[in-house]
């Protein structure tokens, strides 16, 4: 692993990873982090409730 470089990383992940079809799933505080995240691709805002315990 030592002998892993950068270059090495980028060209796995330029080979590997393919953006156009990725999803990245954010939880927390949106306001705080949409600037960033725009950066990626449109941004979806689903707002989660909590679940009922009975």
């Amino acid at each position: 692993i030592r002998s892993v470089t950068r270059e090495d990383m980028k060209r796995v992940a330029e080979k590997y990873l393919k953006p156009d079809q990725m999803t990245i799933m954010v939880l927390g505080d949106t306001t705080k982090m949409v600037g960033d995240l725009k950066d990626f691709g449109p941004v979806q805002n689903i707002k989660l409730e909590d679940p009922k315990v009975e």
